[in-house]
């Protein structure tokens, strides 16, 4: 089977959690484990159990591991307002379709080109689950991984556009509460307003936030996701129910704050910030709910070399990309356990999380020669 044809087929079947499919990627991740059982006889496949029926794919050639090839399975549901048909369509030089190109493509790229390298000795591939979501998959292979496997260099595919990255930002999220007092709005100041309070809380993180940058991750961003906010008649269901009269001071305001951090700038660092703001607004920070903090992480140029010398032989040179250009990856919990160099590289596309998601035709080959010519020391029989 060919890179398109197997692309065909991963994004044929439903890989995002719905109502109607409520196990996710566990459809993709039968299928992918036939076709290596089928196609790559000599890697021997382990499924290693997240939750329900869904499971990550570990399949290990004889050899110990040098090599850990990763990629996720899972995606984002397709939404609405597509002019392709979300589970696959050719047109012209692109293939669109959800999971496209994050993480059909790269997957689809990966495999076509342990078929054509022939039998490995110290590789191993990751196809894991729920890196969308919570990275339940990412960490259910750490948990097993532990003190067991040892790579010496982890490629994982990734949209990258064709350049390689070499490390991530952080991300961290809170939710904090914020209170107040009420007063009727003819006379303000008899009241604290927990709204302006809040406000007062994002000036200062922003402030924090856009006073720091890093040579290699660039700046830190700041997002606040949700906020609500009004005169509080108590809890249900675990719930703040909000009154919205007009004539009153809010004395109840909630949100979700998003930052991307970089070594150094950890979320409770944000929350001191956010709170001293608050305070100065006169509010009070009643709770910051963590909710993620993960780290960043760096790999430097020289230790990617093996890896970018088979780019540059393919592409004619070797791009590394702006690490403050795109997201987090849980590959970020990968390198810092494993302790291993990590160079992520993958097609080129667009729309990704979004409607009419595509991968360019022409770069699925690229990434395939790429890959194939970094596994030639990896054949059995190679000098």
């Amino acid at each position: 089977m060919d890179t398109v044809a197997m692309l065909e087929q991963l994004v044929a079947i439903p890989s995002w959690r719905s109502p109607d499919n409520p196990e996710g990627e566990a459809g993709v991740s039968e299928y992918l484990t036939e076709y290596i059982q089928r196609e790559l006889p000599w890697f021997h496949v382990d499924h290693q159990h997240v939750a329900g029926n869904r499971f990550n794919i570990l399949a290990r050639d004889s050899g110990l591991t040098e090599l850990l090839l990763v990629a996720h399975l899972d995606t984002t549901p397709p939404g609405t307002t597509w002019s392709h048909r979300p589970l696959g369509e050719r047109a012209g030089g692109r293939f669109y379709g959800r999971g496209a190109v994050d993480p059909c493509g790269g997957i689809a790229a990966l495999l076509s080109a342990l078929a054509a390298t022939g039998a490995t000795r110290g590789v191993s591939i990751l196809l894991y689950c729920d890196e969308v979501y919570e990275f339940h998959g990412m960490r259910a292979f750490l948990a097993e991984a532990k003190g067991s496997m040892r790579p010496s260099f982890i490629v994982s595919m990734q949209p990258t556009q064709l350049r390689v990255w070499n490390g991530c930002r952080g991300v961290g999220e809170f939710r904090p509460i914020v209170r107040g007092k009420t007063a009727f709005a003819a006379t303000p100041d008899a009241g604290r307003s927990a709204l302006t309070a809040f406000i007062g809380g994002i000036r200062a993180l922003q402030q924090f936030v856009d006073a720091r940058t890093d040579p290699a991750f660039g700046r830190m961003r700041c997002n606040v996701a949700a906020l609500r906010c009004g005169q509080s008649r108590g809890r249900h269901d675990g719930r703040e129910v909000l009154g919205e009269e007009r004539n009153i001071v809010p004395d109840y305001a909630e949100g979700v704050i998003e930052v991307r951090t970089f070594p150094g700038v950890d979320v409770d660092a944000c929350v001191a910030e956010f709170e001293r703001g608050v305070a100065a607004a006169d509010g009070c920070l009643e709770a910051a709910m963590k909710r993620l903090d993960f780290r960043g992480f760096h790999v430097p140029p020289e230790q990617l070399q093996p890896f970018m010398d088979a780019v540059a032989a393919v592409l004619g040179s070797a791009t590394i990309d702006a690490l403050e250009t795109h997201g987090y990856s849980d590959v970020q919990l990968l390198h810092g356990q494993l302790n291993a160099p990590c160079a992520m590289f993958g097609p080129s596309g667009g729309n990704y999380h979004a409607a009419d998601e595509y991968v360019d035709i022409e770069s699925l080959d690229r990434v395939r020669a790429v890959l194939e010519r970094f596994l030639r020391s990896y054949r059995i029989g190679a000098a």
